[in-house]
């Protein structure tokens, strides 16, 4: 099942240099523009990644956690550990950020959708709130979870949100009917660390601490396929320009791909 196994690679002569803290969570663009992350109290920086260079770093008092940033790299936000999400507009850099909070519960997951019109947290309580960027307004409130909810994402069209949480469990929820589109499901035996969600073909992936990847159907909400991995699964996501691949990154240090269409 593994088409690659990077074990022993060795580093880029590439760094990015900038931040004063362990880094805490880092998310690009899908056009290769920008980059953003955040080192707990450390700041929020955003990075040119043809230079490599920082062009922006926005000074905080909050502790941000996770971090997300839209497809054509216009708008960024980050969640913080005591509730509070900042809006970052990457355009005009001049212009304040916003900042919003419907609570002290702890952000620990965020993702802007496709064209960077609607804001997901996840919270850890449980909650998922879909926010409207446009007047940062709540469009929806989700008892999502009875776990801390460790992953959010959202599907192509803007219609359902993926979430999973530290039980093991995985949820697709309807946006506009304000409720979950099948029943919660699992099919993992510790906490979901990572999940993506393929921007086309309808399926997605999560790892777990239980050393497995799963493939689900998000229509059905039916797990379809299992993979063993040998080390707890930290983090996954699909290989840019090659989405039928999946890059699964393990605590034992090796990252290894995964070919999804020999599943």
């Amino acid at each position: 099942l593994f088409s690659t196994c990077l074990e022993g690679w060795q580093q880029s002569d590439t760094r990015l240099s900038g931040h004063s803290s362990p880094i805490g969570a880092i998310a690009c663009d899908c056009v290769g523009r920008h980059a953003i992350s955040t080192a707990g109290s450390d700041g929020v920086r955003l990075w040119d990644r043809d230079s490599n260079m920082v062009i922006h770093t926005w000074a905080t008092s909050s502790r941000f956690s996770c971090v997300a940033i839209d497809s054509a790299g216009e708008i960024a936000a980050a969640g913080a550990s005591n509730g509070w999400i900042e809006i970052f507009p990457l355009e005009e850099l001049t212009e304040p950020t916003r900042g919003i909070s419907i609570s002290t519960e702890a952000v620990l997951a965020i993702a802007i959708n496709a064209d960077g019109t609607l804001l997901a947290s996840g919270h850890a309580d449980g909650h998922v709130v879909v926010w409207s960027l446009a007047d940062v307004c709540i469009v929806r409130m989700l008892r999502a979870h009875g776990g801390i909810i460790t992953w959010v994402g959202f599907e192509l069209g803007n219609e359902f949100i993926v979430t999973a949480d530290s039980d093991g469990f995985l949820c697709r929820w309807s946006i506009a009917e304000d409720k979950a589109d099948d029943s919660l499901r699992t099919g993992h035996h510790d906490r979901v660390t990572c999940a993506a969600v393929h921007p086309t073909a309808g399926y997605a992936v999560t790892g777990s601490s239980d050393c497995t990847v799963l493939v689900w159907d998000c229509e059905s909400g039916e797990c379809v396929k299992s993979v063993q991995i040998d080390s707890a699964v930290c983090w996954i996501g699909f290989v840019p320009q090659d989405e039928s691949r999946v890059m699964v990154g393990c605590l034992d240090g090796v990252v290894r791909v995964v070919d999804t269409t020999s599943l």
